[in-house]
């Protein structure tokens, strides 16, 4: 949201390496504008100055009291597009920052600033550095255009970095054993319990990507933004989000108790591998493990379940701010413990009603999402 704060003071030293002092951290200013226009949706046209950084674009109003703030870490910018401003006088040429927190946000200036400073050329070169082909090539790592078309792999992007000694023709013949082209992962289907005759199959019945990200679309429409409080249960009930965050911890639970309890293995897989697999394994990894609830278990986890199975964070709502990341982190892990609590409790409750009854071997576990 729009963030009002008190007067302090601070420095910004414009100098040849253009550093700006920000809440305590310098970071290298790429770029500033004055007389932009912020169009709130609270508060209407607010006149300011854009600053676009390494690490974040942010807005300033200094003529009021207490100051006009707008903060937006470069990471939480999920695209920008340019749109016309025709109602704000001069500021005909405006962009739409929409975000991966929930926030669309509107900026209007005139089109000779765009003209001569490239303001929407700039903030997508900074806020997407990787698609714009920093360091690469290089010796190691070379780009492949096989995908240009999206015809090699309709669910990675159109440019593709491999090693320099992977050939666009060992790519396609890879792709062939591969679902939807994806190298390396393979997924999709399921298999047969005919082949594993110890092991058990069953669905969570967890839904796929395009029908999270739906159910996200209505949870911003009805909290951002405006919250219509006579009517906030139904519509929170309509969006579906609570039921599918239900349904993925219920699975976690599910296989964490598989593990724990039943002393057996499991395998995870949903059709492509790099969204629900990775919420699930992770999330029976904090509950069974104290390990990855500390900080550093905490970023083993992410890099190994999350970032080195491909899972596409530049297109997931991503809480930038350290301290919002910390409260979540705090809630989850809170959430954890009591579903931990309840798994222990529920465990002792049928040990005691199983008595004295001989032991069963574990059966192994394929969980298909």
């Amino acid at each position: 949201m729009c963030e009002q704060l008190s007067q302090r003071k601070e420095k910004c030293p414009y100098q040849k390496a253009k550093r700006c002092w920000a809440d305590g951290n310098y970071e290298i200013s790429m770029q500033k504008v004055k007389d932009v226009m912020y169009i709130c949706p609270f508060l209407g046209a607010v006149s300011g100055t854009l600053t676009v950084t390494d690490f974040k674009m942010y807005f300033k109003n200094v003529e009021r009291d207490p100051h006009f703030i707008l903060d937006v870490p470069l990471g939480v910018i999920s695209r920008v597009e340019k749109i016309g401003a025709q109602s704000h006088g001069d500021n005909s040429c405006g962009i739409e920052i929409v975000c991966k927190d929930m926030r669309n946000l509107r900026l209007a200036y005139k089109q000779e600033e765009q003209s001569k400073l490239g303001i929407f050329e700039n903030l997508n070169k900074h806020a997407f550095p990787l698609s714009n082909g920093q360091g690469l090539p290089n010796e190691s790592w070379k780009i492949s255009k096989i995908n240009s078309n999206y015809e090699f792999c309709d669910t990675y992007p159109a440019v593709i970095v491999v090693p320099t000694s992977v050939k666009d023709e060992d790519l396609s013949k890879v792709a062939a054993f591969r679902a939807k082209g994806r190298v390396p992962a393979k997924g999709g289907g399921f298999e047969s319990e005919s082949a594993y005759p110890n092991a058990e199959l069953v669905f969570l019945e967890i839904h796929n990507i395009h029908v999270m990200r739906e159910s996200l679309r209505k949870l911003k429409e009805i909290v951002y933004p405006s919250i219509d409080e006579a009517r906030w249960l139904s519509n929170i009930d309509g969006t579906h989000w609570l039921e599918y965050i239900r349904m993925l911890l219920a699975g976690a639970v599910r296989i964490a108790d598989k593990i724990e309890s039943g002393k057996t293995s499991v395998v995870v897989h949903c059709s492509d591998g790099w969204d629900r697999t990775a919420q699930l394994v992770s999330l029976a990894m904090l509950m069974l493990d104290g390990y990855y609830r500390t900080i550093k278990g905490f970023e083993a986890l992410i890099e190994k379940e999350w970032i080195s199975f491909g899972h596409r964070f530049a297109l997931m709502p991503i809480h930038q701010n350290l301290k919002e990341l910390l409260a979540v982190r705090a809630e989850l892990q809170k959430r954890v413990e009591d579903l931990q609590r309840e798994v222990a409790t529920r465990t002792v409750s049928s040990s005691s009603e199983r008595g004295s009854s001989p032991s069963h071997s574990a059966t192994p576990v394929h969980t298909a999402v």
